[in-house]
């Protein structure tokens, strides 16, 4: 596959986006096939391919509508709208190798049939289920708790024992349960004001500390960035050496998670670990607690003013390439 799209086109397509005028561009003049790109209206990216033959209608994902229509010209047109934003770069990419696969053919009905091909294998590698892909604050709280855990090395502990304290796929109030500290991660904007808490539960437990990681999203990647497939590929390599670990670590991820990380989503999206900070949670942290609010009260769910955390502040730890610098005070298991 050829899906590196040039920054030319890009920049186009993004330009007829932000118009949201229903407009589209002529690819490649003298490709067999008149593929076009652009805007179907508000901002949806689309692009289509116009030919005398009636090609064969396909369907590509869950996330891409495909027409096919007979315009006023007596040319049939394929068009691709895509229906989720999330996958915009992956769209692009998707029309960018479909053109360059089909740009060799020797005739129209060749190239439909290059077309064709390609596109059948961009189906297979689309053939994760769109309700199984994870947010874009699901990745990030997804990356913010593997990182803290596996990569940033405040977790003083062998890799065995953070993998068996990793309890938060398994359905655990908190994220790791060491046999003396317990760690809630939460990811967080380096703007951000408040927390949000899901449960009464998540911070009801002795020895704990609730982690702050502010992550920010590069357009591009940089020196300490992660794409959730690269967060995924590099810790399962440190388990290289331990099967059993490693089988543990997959079953959370694929079994309890769902995350497939050959989903084109999971690569998209690069985010920069800044900083991370632990509060001690006392009892006089301000929260809600399940052991404190009556037994028919469920499903509560809350946020809390960062600033009101600062008393709590037992260690931060900023970046400073290539690696985390902790401050005096650092606790860890």
């Amino acid at each position: 596959m050829n899906n590196q799209v040039p920054d030319g086109v890009v920049a186009s397509w993004e330009e007829l986006l932000q118009r949201k005028e229903g407009r589209q561009r002529l690819l490649a003049v003298g490709h067999p096939l008149k593929i076009h790109f652009g805007d179907g209206g508000d901002g949806e990216p689309i692009f289509f391919v116009r030919s005398s033959i009636r090609p064969r209608k396909p369907e590509i994902s869950a996330a891409v509508r495909v027409d096919l229509g007979l315009r006023h010209d007596g040319q049939w047109a394929m068009t691709f709208a895509l229906t989720d934003l999330r996958f915009k770069k992956t769209f692009m990419s998707l029309c960018w190798d479909l053109a360059e696969r089909s740009k060799d053919a020797s005739s129209e009905a060749d190239g439909l049939s290059l077309f064709a091909a390609a596109l059948g294998e961009w189906k297979k590698l689309m053939t994760f289920h769109d309700s199984d892909t994870l947010s874009e604050s699901q990745v990030r709280g997804l990356i913010a708790e593997m990182w803290f855990g596996f990569v940033s090395g405040h977790v003083h502990a062998p890799l065995e024992q953070i993998q068996k304290a990793w309890q938060g796929p398994l359905g655990s109030d908190q994220d790791y349960k060491f046999t003396d500290h317990v760690y809630e991660v939460k990811s967080v904007h380096t703007d951000s004001t408040t927390v949000r808490i899901s449960s009464a539960e998540q911070l009801d437990a002795p020895s704990m500390d609730l982690v702050l990681v502010t992550l920010t999203e590069t357009p591009v990647k940089v020196d300490g960035s992660w794409t959730l497939r690269d967060l995924i590929t590099h810790v399962e390599g440190l388990h290289a050496g331990d099967l059993s670990s490693l089988e543990r670590l997959t079953f959370k991820l694929e079994q309890k998670l769902r995350v497939d990380k050959s989903n084109p989503f999971y690569a998209e999206h690069h985010y920069l670990p800044v900083d991370y900070r632990g509060f001690a949670v006392s009892p006089d942290f301000p929260s809600i607690c399940a052991s404190n609010i009556a037994t028919d009260v469920v499903d509560v769910s809350y946020s809390i003013k960062i600033p009101a955390l600062k008393r709590f502040l037992t260690y931060t730890a900023e970046n400073r390439e290539p690696e985390f610098l902790p401050n005096p005070g650092e606790v860890s298991p």
